[in-house]
């Protein structure tokens, strides 16, 4: 390999390190809309049906996320051919850049679905089993040879081992003086599909701070091809009519955390007649 190759690898490995990093430093909704966008290549539509997040906040989520990479990396700066990225004076040409690249994204050989697919590429980098030495071109490979690509969400029934398990409120029976045990954990299995292929993903789902109502699901045997996005559920308004309630989720270190917001989500969950994980499939592209 001549000098001018090693050096532009280790210009790629360099860049990929700076997404990383710049991922790891994201928190809340926007790890989820940004691994889906990037890695799982989802369009804004499918991010918003997902996680129930209006297609502006993904946008705005998705501009932030390219403003702040395109300001930190040189080297992205160089591979945009952006001179005007120094200063304060910046940011509307920041702000522009990003969104030609989001708007260009779905376009083949625009430089949108090129930074999108380098981003997607470093962050899937940075997710086992893929060790952090492969670049760009070597998972390219690893896809075309595997025929896998990860493009498309689906929701899945759960069953819970708990029948009386509750999300911070419990029912009260009539003429009962002591109310029982709050009930706040419980196992239970989600059997997730892709085409004729079935997987039974055992979990534990429990309070993870009662203060803030939020709740952690341990996953214990996910299949690589299955990512968890999303905890819902259908239950009766204050109307009785049943609608689906889709709690604030994200996923990170191998465990799925999700929110209870409202007193009304509590009461509905109590009548509630399914429970469901959504998750982004990867899609096979040939059998």
């Amino acid at each position: 390999m001549g000098q001018n190759s090693t050096q532009k690898l280790n210009e790629i490995a360099h860049l990929f390190s700076q997404i990383q990093e710049h991922v790891d430093a994201l928190y809340g909704d926007a790890i989820g809309v940004v691994q889906m966008f990037f890695d799982s290549e989802l369009s804004i539509a499918e991010i918003s049906q997902v996680c129930e997040i209006s297609s502006d906040k993904i946008k705005e989520i998705i501009n932030d996320f390219l403003v702040e990479l395109i300001a930190k990396s040189h080297a992205l700066q160089r591979l945009l051919s952006c001179p005007y990225m120094e200063g304060k004076n910046a940011v509307a040409g920041l702000k522009a850049e990003a969104k030609s690249l989001i708007e260009t994204c779905e376009i083949p050989d625009s430089t949108g679905a090129k930074i999108r697919e380098m981003v997607g590429t470093a962050i899937r980098i940075g997710i086992p089993p893929f060790p952090l030495s492969l670049l760009a071109e070597t998972i390219s490979k690893v896809d075309t040879a595997t025929g896998v690509r990860r493009n498309y969400p689906a929701k899945f029934l759960v069953k819970l081992s708990e029948p009386d398990f509750f999300l911070g409120k419990q029912r009260i029976a009539a003429g009962v003086e002591t109310p029982l045990i709050a009930k706040m954990c419980s196992d239970g299995s989600v059997v997730a599909e892709r085409g004729s292929e079935k997987a039974e993903v055992s979990f534990r789902i429990e309070v993870e701070n009662e203060t803030t109502g939020e709740y952690m699901i341990t996953f214990h045997n996910l299949p690589n091809w299955a990512v968890p996005v999303s905890f819902s559920f259908t239950g009766p308004d204050n109307s009785g009519a049943l609608k689906e309630y889709v709690l604030p989720s994200t996923f990170r270190e191998g465990r799925l955390y999700f929110r209870v917001e409202n007193e009304a989500q509590k009461e509905a969950f109590l009548d509630c007649t399914g429970v469901y994980i959504g998750f982004v499939i990867s899609k096979r592209l040939r059998q």
